[in-house]
């Protein structure tokens, strides 16, 4: 008998799903962040192609970075990890980036065990696993929300340190 999957309905009668997380604000700097907790809930998004004007999907789940403060910064990354192609401009997924500049990509293609398509909770299980309590330099920007919101956001990875 074939197992059918069940994705379930979500209800919000207070309009506070969605935000599962506090946004920071904090002077744009260098940064020395430790992995805290990476998100079960992988969350969809719907994105407008720059180049087509197409409307698509894209699944991210979410990373907290913690401050030596105890404030959070958040990173939202794909669960695709792919490459990309110079040939067709198509840049790497965030992940592929990321596994590539934390030295992982070799352990998460051993994970993927020659598979081109894995479930998103293992993607989300290998993050887990290899990332939090992790450290790396990040440097933070300012950005501000569609609301007027200042927050400080995660602009680049400058290192990632081995698991201690």
């Amino acid at each position: 008998m074939e197992k059918t999957k069940h994705k379930m309905a979500e209800v919000d009668f207070d309009g506070k799903a969605g935000k599962t997380f506090e946004r920071t604000l904090v002077k744009d700097d260098v940064y020395v962040v430790s992995a805290s907790v990476v998100d079960d809930k992988v969350q969809s998004f719907i994105v407008k192609d720059k180049k087509t004007g197409q409307e698509r999907t894209k699944k991210r789940m979410l990373i907290r970075w913690k401050l030596p403060d105890g404030k959070e910064l958040v990173q939202f990354t794909s669960v695709d990890v792919k490459k990309g192609n110079v040939q067709n401009d198509i840049s790497p997924t965030g992940s592929y980036s990321f596994l590539e500049k934390a030295g992982e990509l070799e352990n998460f293609r051993a994970m993927c065990a020659g598979k081109s398509v894995v479930e998103d909770f293992e993607v989300v299980n290998f993050f887990k696993s290899r990332f939090i309590g992790r450290q790396a330099r990040v440097t933070t920007r300012t950005v501000r929300s569609a609301k007027g919101e200042m927050y400080s956001a995660i602009a680049q990875f400058l290192e990632i340190m081995p698991k201690q």
